[in-house]
């Protein structure tokens, strides 16, 4: 998960790589089970959650810091980023298995279709 610690977004934005660095201390917690593009989901979900009450769900200390405390509307937006930190943290592969999950499941909204014709091979 170091790859997702030194996550730096472009355009930068402190918010998601601080969710980022968060996310990644999740991930050190013990696993008995390969990581999943559900677990994945869910870890961060649960991260979301405790962010939203400002306690640690697992520690139950306080939480503070600039992602804590925000308005719901601040949260739900990570979900959209969620397959790119996937992307970074595991793979490509695992991060478009998860865009896959959340668009069925309605967490993210289904990607715009392409208006432009299909290229011709001429």
């Amino acid at each position: 998960m170091n790859r997702l610690r030194e996550f730096s977004p472009e355009p930068p934005d402190e918010n998601l790589s601080a969710f980022a660095r968060l996310l990644a201390d999740r991930f050190d917690l013990p696993r008995e089970r390969p990581l999943q593009p559900y677990n994945f989901f869910v870890v961060a979900a649960l991260l979301l959650a405790d962010l939203r009450r400002g306690v640690d769900g697992h520690t139950r200390t306080a939480l503070d810091g600039p992602l804590v405390g925000q308005t719901e509307d601040f949260y739900d937006g990570f979900y959209n980023h969620l397959p790119l930190l996937a992307s970074v943290a595991i793979s490509e592969a695992f991060g478009d298995e998860l865009k896959v999950m959340l668009v069925e499941y309605g967490v993210i909204p289904t990607p715009p279709m392409s208006t432009e014709p299909p290229a011709t091979g001429s």
